[in-house]
Formats: structure tokens, sequence, C-alpha cells
């Protein structure tokens, strides 16, 4: 038995895996490679067989690391079928970056959704009948065609330096209808993509800092956790600050907005309203007291902003509120909702700075 060659590999977007296609003398397989914080996570989609099909699944040769072979009984090609041609597959990645698709020319042969590898569950394949134990059959009323396609369509798009000025654009038009002219904007992508950036409004005695255009990437995972995902996957991020801390603050919490704007897609993960993340920024700047960020969708300090939708989906704003730890268990244990009750109690201009009191 030959050793697989490698027909393609195609890198994640969210720089954190890549995507393969392999095939012996006997299968033709698809992987999707992940590595996040040393965890490594391989997962595997069947996409055809090229010689007559087994009886039974080769579960021993799995052990030893052998390529499998779908069983007869969930084969469309029980005598076997074509290679696959180097030179006629392409791969696509979902918009979220977590998922991928394998295309032979023009025609969806696999896809390795993002909730692959649960279950019992690899992945969907035109060449399957049923739910085979390699993977499942990719039938015409899958949404994979049409949610593929669109994908394709977005990579495409990025080759359009006005795919990202246009929507760059209308949300600085949007902000600055909420909060005025800016006063600074930054790129914080660091010359890499996709571009992003950061503007710092000045509003009365308030500093508003917003990033511009992460919203373009849809957040991996949102389908895991709720399922209307178009809601939740578009976000950017914004923290409003007493300006009496200084310029300086302003800047380090402007820099920490700027590392986490990256975190959704290098995680695999997704933030919305009730989220929290460490913060040694706001740690550092309340003297120790608050170490977390609570992300809000409101703040009592702003007025709702509307901003303009991306691809159909609605953009949202969260706040990243400074919190402490024992703030943080009390809404791990009651419920977000609970914590925000007590927040919106406080006097309204004590959520923007870093000496306000517990309410834990």
């Amino acid at each position: 038995m030959s050793e697989p060659v490698v027909l393609l590999e195609s890198p994640s977007p969210n720089d954190n895996g890549v995507a393969v296609v392999e095939q012996d003398e006997r299968v033709a397989c698809f992987y999707l490679m992940t590595e996040i914080e040393d965890e490594k996570r391989i997962r595997t989609c069947w996409v055809r067989n090229l010689q007559p099909a087994p009886d039974l699944l080769d579960v021993n040769g799995m052990k030893e690391g052998v390529p499998p072979m779908m069983p007869k009984a969930h084969c469309n090609h029980p005598n076997g079928s074509v290679p696959l041609d180097a030179s006629s597959v392409r791969i696509v990645w979902a918009e979220e970056g977590d998922a991928a698709a394998l295309y032979e020319r023009s025609e969806l042969l696999a896809v390795i959704p993002s909730w692959s590898g649960s279950k019992g569950f690899d992945g969907f394949a035109r060449d399957c009948i049923g739910e085979g134990p390699l993977a499942w059959e990719l039938s015409a009323s899958n949404v994979s065609y049409e949610r593929y396609a669109k994908a394709d369509d977005y990579w495409r798009s990025w080759d359009d330096e006005s795919f990202w000025t246009s929507h760059r654009d209308s949300l600085l038009e949007s902000l600055q209808k909420a909060f005025g002219q800016q006063s600074r904007y930054f790129a914080i992508d660091g010359g890499k993509w996709p571009p992003k950036a950061l503007a710092w409004f000045n509003r009365g005695t308030l500093a508003v800092l917003s990033t511009i255009a992460v919203s373009m990437r849809a957040q991996p995972a949102v389908e895991l956790s709720v399922e209307e995902p178009s809601a939740y996957r578009r976000i950017e991020l914004c923290a409003c600050l007493d300006k009496n801390i200084g310029d300086e603050a302003i800047k380090t919490v402007a820099a920490y907005i700027s590392g986490q704007s990256g975190f959704p897609w290098s995680q695999n993960t997704w933030l919305g309203h009730g989220h929290t993340l460490p913060s040694d920024v706001f740690e550092q700047l309340s003297g120790g007291r608050f170490s977390f960020a609570l992300l809000s969708s409101r703040h009592p300090l702003i007025e709702p902003v509307t901003l303009p939708d991306f691809r159909g989906d609605p953009v949202s704003l969260l706040w990243m509120i400074p919190i402490s730890a024992r703030e943080r268990e009390l809404a791990i244990q009651k419920g977000a909702a609970a914590l925000f009750e007590r927040l919106w109690q406080l006097e309204v201009a004590s959520v923007a700075s870093f000496v306000r009191p517990e309410v834990a």
C-alpha cells in the first residue's frame, strides 16, 4: 500500500490550521487540522473510494493510521470512482474560517462543518449514501451548497480594495453621526490581512474607542451556540472612558482593544453580550481592582448606535466594561443579567471610570 499523496493544502484564514486533500490508490480524504494554544485537532471526511468498497469498516486499519474506505452500503460508487485530479480540486473556507468545503471544479464534493467531529459526525460527502461511518450524504437540499457559494463570493470580493474601504467608510460615517468627528484614527492590523482600524472620539468628558471593520469577518462557532447566528456573528469592540484617566491610559486601552479584536478567529470562538475577557490593562489602570472586561451590547452613557449591515448581517457594538473577579463570579453563578442589573444601578458616570464601587 502506497503512502497517501497530498493533492492540495490551503491554510486557514484564521492562521491556526490547514485544510488538506489526500489520496492513495484506495481512497481520497479531506482533512481540517487546527492548533490552538498547543491543542491539536484533526477532523476527517471521506471523499470517495477509488477501489471496490469493503463490506465493513476496517476499524483495525484505522487504529494503525490507514485511511479508511467507506463500506459498500454507504457508497454511491461501490466499485470505486476515478481518482481526484490535483489540478481540478480547490478548497473554499467558510467565512468564519473554522470550516471548509472541497470542490472539483464547480462541483461540491465534501464539507467539514464547524460542528464535525462530535456525536459520530465527520462531514458531508457527495458520494456518500445515508449516514455513513466516515461521512453523511450531501443531499441536494443541504444548506452547504448555498453557504459555500456565498463564501466563495466573499473571498473573491477581497480582490477588490473597495470591498474593505466601502464598509470602513460606512462604519465611520455612522460612528461620526453618533460621536462627532474622530480625533484619532489608527490602523490596527499590523500590515496584515484582514485590514482593520480603531477610531478615538472625544464626547464631552468621555473618550469613546471603537474598532472599524472587525465586522467584515464573521465570528466562528456562533452557530454552535445559537439557532439564529446572523444576529451575533459580526461585531465591533468599543469602550467608553472618563477622559480624566489621561491620554496615555486611553492609548493603553486602545491597544488592549486592538489586541482582542482578533481573539475570536485565533481561538475559534465568539464574543457576545455577557461574555468576559481577562484584562491586565484594566487591572493596571484600576490599581488591581478590575481584572476583567464585561462585554455589553449597551452602555448607560451611550445612546444606541445603528451600524450598517454587512452581507445581510447586523453589526453590533460590544462595550468593554471593567469588572472585578468577584463581579465576574457573580455573573457565572447568577447569570450576566444579574451583574448588569447591579451595574446599571450605579451612578451612570461611574461605569466609565476605574474608581467605582464594586457591586459584588
